[in-house]
């Protein structure tokens, strides 16, 4: 997907939602007056295999990234039982009868696989704001997911500049994408950065990208982009690894992922293109 057709994909979903001031409530809508303080109560958007929880912080936002197929450890040749089959129809006996702590025991002793289970689901990192809004005094906030449209929205008013920001995610294009507007030019200034608690790295790749890479441990490896569109104002980046974007009328992050997993045991679930992360926003 190259970036002209998802910029048009993308600003053809905004125009259909313009303008960004609160709808008509809904029995699909979830809806707060204050962002969330802890990961259970942020608004999660999601394509299916690549996701967010988005906390709605007016100065401090947080996006928690997931993408399915990021686990730690590597495939277990041993973690399937050969000869489990043998004893199925044992099993459906038991369960049939009604016996089901026997079938529990039985279950666990005949078709778990010798091999250890110690793997574990993992984070794919966090993508990370830091507004000025241009006060510290917030008033009339409020944060929605509209069930409806999968559309995540926060709105709220700061020294005298009201701010929108809304979030969903692609299926078609495989990006997540963050919108931000304000009934001031000039108004949108932010740093950004991708961070995850270990085995990574982040860079600034000019003009307008974050790259951050690394690994979940032994054969899992991953590619997370933020790239940043947007009207006015300039972008700086860092040897941190950070942006920041500074004076803009309006802005949207386009965030994109891949791993090298694929559904293929026989090639260890190893080989996928990282670079489609790339090319979903490039």
């Amino acid at each position: 997907m190259k970036i002209f057709p998802l910029i048009i994909r993308v600003l053809a979903t905004f125009a259909a939602l313009v303008p960004l001031a609160r709808s008509a409530e809904s029995d699909l809508k979830l809806w707060y007056d204050k962002p969330a303080g802890e990961w259970i109560e942020a608004l999660p958007i999601g394509n299916g295999r690549f996701g967010a929880m988005v906390f709605g912080q007016p100065e401090n936002e947080r996006f928690q990234l997931n993408d399915v197929t990021v686990w730690s450890g590597s495939p277990q040749p041993d973690a399937d039982r050969k000869d489990a089959w043998k004893d199925l129809v044992e099993l459906r006996r038991l369960i049939r009868e009604g016996k089901y702590d026997e079938a529990t025991g039985f279950a666990n002793s005949r078709f778990n696989g010798p091999a250890p289970y110690n793997n574990s689901y993992q984070t794919l990192g966090d993508l990370k704001f830091t507004f000025e809004p241009g006060g510290k005094e917030v008033s009339g906030y409020r944060r929605e997911l509209d069930l409806s449209s999968a559309l995540v929205s926060v709105s709220f008013k700061a020294d005298g500049t009201t701010f929108h920001r809304q979030t969903f995610a692609s299926a078609a294009d495989g990006v997540l994408v963050h919108r931000m507007v304000a009934d001031k030019n000039g108004a949108i200034r932010f740093g950004l950065k991708l961070d995850r608690i270990e085995r990574a790295s982040t860079r600034f790749e000019a003009p307008d990208t974050l790259v951050m890479t690394g690994n979940t441990g032994d054969t899992l490896k991953y590619e997370v982009r933020a790239k940043v569109l947007h009207h006015g104002g300039k972008i700086t980046g860092s040897p941190d690894g950070t942006l920041r974007l500074d004076g803009a009328d309006d802005a949207t992050v386009l965030v994109a992922a891949a791993t090298n997993f694929v559904l293929d045991y026989y090639k260890g679930y190893t080989g996928g293109d990282l670079s489609a992360a790339s090319n979903r926003i490039a």
